[in-house]
């Protein structure tokens, strides 16, 4: 399984024109599972902002329903009459059954500011779910560019592993020769052959770390390490600058911010629904009996007026939903102190150890120097015979090795 894999991950290298970093970053962007998710949760905050929009409008409805009586008034009058017998007329009004269809149209005009309120809110929650998407974008970002110059060291290393055991092989073709001629002991090239199979068991084990990064790059932007062109580069932010701008742009800081504000504004819409709510309606209706319930026949008419609603008793359900909407202000609140403070200190800790890989390039370069120089004093000194193999064959290790 893992030969068609890398052999796929060639095939894939041979195909595919030079692409940069960044073209692959993009890439990997498309494909992440967890970037995919943070688009729909924000598509889905997107739509209800468009809610909380609309919900200020007017909306139009339409309502139709059906009676039907057991029984109904009746009319009943006793007249006189010139003959002296009262003349009783009975006579029935309405009939046994009803129906009416309307169309209602309805216009908020004053809430108390809830609608307002959790318009305000949607904003915020959306603004939140498109940080937390950008977030997941940089985490994506992160996870490609750290993977493709992982693989970067391991193929550095290799290619040093493969330098050091080809100078091994080298050496130890030299040592045959010089042990034929008796001017050696055996023992030299029994240690040659103990360090040439340690650094190349070393080779294996970076080839395979080197080969699994590969895949894993592969995974996370559908294309081979290989198939990146140039050296690319990030750009350089002091500790300063990172920590002025990292509360405008951390993705978790600013999404947390967003969300308490919406927690608070989810709290004045709560409290907004304790005001009166006045609203404009107007309805055309068509039923029967119509505006004069004497009558049994279908009639058009129309009604229109102002609607005024207070709540009076809600069992407490105001102050329960306020208390709510506090205890997520304190939540938030909590988390974004929190983070604020794990952020501040990575972006610490992060320089730091950036500050001493620096130094520790610039030791190694100097070491590696000073190593060369003393390879080429050891070597002439073993040809000599005046140093132990092993000393040589340390020095010569350390020095491909750094």
């Amino acid at each position: 399984m893992k030969t068609r894999a890398l052999c796929l991950l060639l095939l894939l290298t041979l195909s595919l024109p030079g692409i940069t970093l960044q073209e692959a970053v993009e890439r990997g962007k498309a494909l992440s599972h967890r970037v995919s998710l943070k688009k729909i949760d924000e598509e889905g905050a997107s739509l209800g902002l468009d809610n909380a929009r609309y919900a200020r409008l007017f909306t139009v409805a339409f309502g139709s329903s059906f009676t039907a009586k057991s029984d109904f008034p009746e009319l009943s009058l006793s007249l006189p009459s010139a003959s002296g017998t009262p003349l009783n007329i009975q006579r029935t009004l309405g009939s046994w059954d009803s129906y009416d269809a309307r169309v209602a149209l309805s216009q908020p005009l004053w809430t108390g500011g809830t609608l307002t309120s959790l318009l305000r809110k949607s904003e915020r929650e959306w603004e939140a779910a498109r940080w937390d998407r950008k977030g997941a974008e940089r985490e994506a970002a992160s996870l490609i560019k750290g993977s493709f110059y992982l693989y970067r060291m391991l193929r550095a290393k290799e290619e040093n592993l493969g330098q050091l055991v080809e100078r091994l092989r080298l050496h130890r073709k030299r040592l045959e020769l010089l042990l034929k001629e008796k001017q050696i002991r055996r023992s030299d090239l029994l240690e040659t052959d103990a360090r040439l199979n340690e650094n190349l068991l070393n080779l294996e084990e970076t080839r395979e770390l080197k080969d699994q990064e590969a895949l894993r790059f592969q995974r996370l932007c559908d294309i081979s390490p290989e198939s990146i062109e140039g050296t690319p580069s990030e750009r350089e932010w002091s500790l300063q600058e990172a920590l002025s701008l990292y509360r405008e742009n951390h993705p978790l800081f600013r999404s947390l911010e967003k969300r308490r504000e919406a927690w608070q504004y989810q709290k004045r819409a709560v409290e907004g629904l304790s005001r009166p709510q006045l609203a404009l309606f107007t309805e055309l209706h068509f039923g029967k009996p119509g505006l004069n319930s004497l009558q049994n026949r279908g009639a058009l008419y129309a009604l229109g007026g102002v609607s005024l609603t207070f709540p009076l008793f809600q069992w407490n359900r105001s102050k329960r939903d306020s208390r709510i909407a506090e205890l997520g202000i304190e939540r938030t609140t909590n988390s974004l102190e929190e983070r604020a403070k794990d952020v501040e200190e990575t972006l610490r800790q992060t320089f730091r150890a950036l500050e001493s890989v620096n130094r520790r390039l610039e030791l190694t370069q100097e070491l590696v120097l000073i190593s060369r120089q003393d390879l080429l004093l050891k070597e002439r000194l073993y040809r000599e015979a005046q140093l132990p193999h092993l000393d040589y064959l340390g020095a010569l290790t350390t020095t491909w090795g750094l």
